[in-house]
C-alpha cells in the first residue's frame, strides 16, 4: 500500500471573498500555462501549469487572467487570449494580470498533518519545489486525478507509507510514489 503524507496550513479565520490581482511578468518563449473556462463564464482560467513552465510558483491553478500588458481581457474566450499570448512570444517581457481567490489557510503558523490513501495506479498529481527549499510541493493535481478533491495545489508532501521524504527531490519523491504504483494502497502524508 502507499500512503503519502501531506502538511497543510489550516486558519479558523474566515476566507475572504475578494480575489486579489496580481502582475505576473513572462519572459520571452513558451510560458507553459493552459488556459480555460470550466464554467464557461467570466475571464479565462489557468487549468494547468506544465512541469517545465518557467511560470511554475509564480501563476496558479484556478487563476483568473483579466489582463495582457494591459490589455482587458475579460470578455475574451480562453482560446482567444492563448492565441493573444502566443502571438507575444517574441516580446521580451509579457505583463500577465490574474486575479487570485485568496485562502487565509496559508497564513497559518500551524499547519496541520493530513493522511491521504491513493489507490493502486497512477494519482495524477505533479509535484516541484517552486523555491527550491523544504519538502516536495504538489504544483498540479491533474483532472483525472483519483485524489481530486482531498489533495489540493500547495500541499507539503512530507512521508510517503511513512517514510520521511521532507529532504528528498521532488522527482525522488514522484520516482517513489511511482515505484509503488502496484500496490493496494499508498498512504501520503500531506502539511
Amino acid at each position: 500500500s502507499r500512503k503519502i503524507t501531506v502538511l497543510r496550513a489550516v486558519d479558523n479565520r474566515e476566507a475572504s471573498d475578494d480575489p486579489v490581482e496580481l502582475d505576473i511578468i513572462a519572459s520571452a518563449g513558451k510560458i507553459g500555462i493552459v488556459l480555460g473556462s470550466p464554467d464557461n463564464t467570466g475571464p479565462a482560467c489557468v487549468v494547468n501549469v506544465k512541469d517545465d513552465s518557467p511560470l511554475m510558483g509564480e501563476i496558479r491553478v484556478h487563476d483568473k487572467v483579466v489582463a495582457v500588458d494591459d490589455v482587458d481581457v475579460r470578455e475574451m474566450k480562453a482560446t482567444e487570449v492563448s492565441e493573444l499570448l502566443a502571438s507575444r512570444h517574441k516580446n521580451p517581457s509579457r505583463k500577465i494580470t490574474v486575479l487570485r481567490a485568496v485562502d487565509n489557510r496559508e497564513a497559518s503558523d500551524d499547519p496541520v498533518e493530513l493522511d491521504i490513501i491513493a489507490s493502486a495506479g497512477k494519482i495524477g498529481i505533479v509535484l516541484g519545489s517552486p523555491d527550491n527549499t523544504g519538502p516536495a510541493c504538489v504544483v498540479n493535481v491533474k483532472d483525472d486525478s483519483p485524489l481530486m478533491g482531498e489533495i489540493r495545489v500547495h500541499d507539503k508532501v512530507v512521508a510517503v507509507d511513512d517514510v520521511d521524504v521532507r529532504e528528498m527531490k521532488a522527482t525522488e519523491v514522484s520516482e517513489l510514489l511511482a515505484s509503488r504504483h502496484k500496490n493496494p494502497s499508498r498512504k501520503i502524508t500531506v502539511l
